[in-house]
């Protein structure tokens, strides 16, 4: 949590300082534009990384790298039912396009947790050995 209160203020500290170099207003214009970014702020940023924290240890690491390959399509159909965003045919059909070939990715037979067995590992544990562990497992078979 510590890591994303210093993301934020960073990020908060830079698009500042950007405004202000670009002589662009940081004030939020009226009552809706301000609902919304606190929206986007609590829901979308604090939330998902809430959720991301807790769930991102219960995967693979195949796994997790392909469910957050779908960010980007997810947000560009958000963006287009949410908030009316004009959005063209071929747009649509590349998101959906690349939530279905992230979806094979993920139930596909690579997809499934292939954690390595005693049998499969010099040292019988997971993660794998470390490159030290690797060179004393080398000289006692010498």
């Amino acid at each position: 949590m510590a890591n994303m209160a210093w993301v934020s203020l960073f990020c908060c500290v830079f698009t500042g300082l950007f405004c202000l170099a670009n002589g662009v207003s940081f004030g939020i214009p009226d009552i809706r534009t301000g609902l919304v970014l606190a929206v986007l702020g609590i829901v979308c940023q604090s939330l998902g990384w809430v959720l991301l924290s807790i769930g991102l240890p219960h995967l693979t690491p195949f796994r997790a790298g392909l469910l957050m390959l779908t960010q980007p399509a997810l947000s560009y159909l958000w963006d287009s039912l949410v908030y009316g965003t004009a959005t063209e045919p071929l747009n649509i059909f590349g998101a959906v396009l690349a939530i279905a070939a992230i979806g094979m990715g993920i139930y596909s037979p690579a997809g499934k947790d292939h954690r390595p067995t005693p049998e499969t590992t010099a040292s019988g544990r997971y993660p794998p050995p470390s490159s030290q562990d690797r060179v004393t497992h080398i000289r006692e078979k010498e």
